[in-house]
C-alpha cells in the first residue's frame, strides 16, 4: 500500500503484455541503474546488471520485466519503445524525486479526469510514462 504520508512508495507496475526491450548506450549504465531502481524503485534482477543488459522488475513479482541491451553504438533514430510504469496514489512523490535528481520531465493529463502522467527520457533516450492509478 501506498502512503502519502510517510513517503513509502511500492514499486510500480510495468504496463505489458511481454518483457518491454529497450537499448541504451553502454556510457549511461550507472544512470540508467540509479533512475530505474532508485528513483523509481524496481527491482534490479539477479544476472541483471551486467555489461550487456540490465534487467529491472516492478509488481507483481509475476509481471513482466524491463530489459535494456546496453549496446556500443546505438541507432541514430531507433524505432523506440515506451515503457508505461502504472503506480498507486500520487506521483508527487516521484516528481520530488526527479526534481532532486535534476532530471527534467513534463505532466500531462490523460483522458480522464484522474488520469494524470509524468513523462521522460531515460538516460538512454527512452520515453518513459509514469500513470497514476486511482481505484475506484
Amino acid at each position: 500500500m501506498n502512503s502519502s504520508a510517510t513517503g513509502e512508495r511500492n514499486p510500480p507496475r510495468l504496463l505489458a503484455i511481454n518483457d518491454v526491450h529497450m537499448t541504451a548506450p553502454r556510457s549511461v549504465r550507472e544512470a540508467l541503474c540509479e533512475l530505474y531502481a532508485d528513483v523509481l524503485g524496481l527491482e534490479v534482477l539477479a544476472g541483471g546488471d551486467d555489461e550487456t543488459c540490465l534487467r529491472f522488475r516492478g509488481q507483481p513479482r509475476s509481471g513482466p520485466r524491463l530489459i535494456i541491451e546496453l549496446v556500443e553504438t546505438p541507432e541514430e533514430k531507433p524505432m523506440r519503445r515506451q515503457a508505461l510504469l502504472q503506480v498507486e496514489g500520487s506521483l508527487a512523490p516521484y516528481a520530488e524525486a526527479l526534481t532532486e535528481r535534476r532530471i527534467e520531465f513534463e505532466w500531462s493529463r490523460g483522458w480522464f479526469f484522474f488520469d494524470r502522467r509524468i513523462g521522460l527520457l531515460d538516460p538512454g533516450a527512452n520515453w518513459i510514462e509514469l500513470i497514476s492509478s486511482h481505484p475506484f
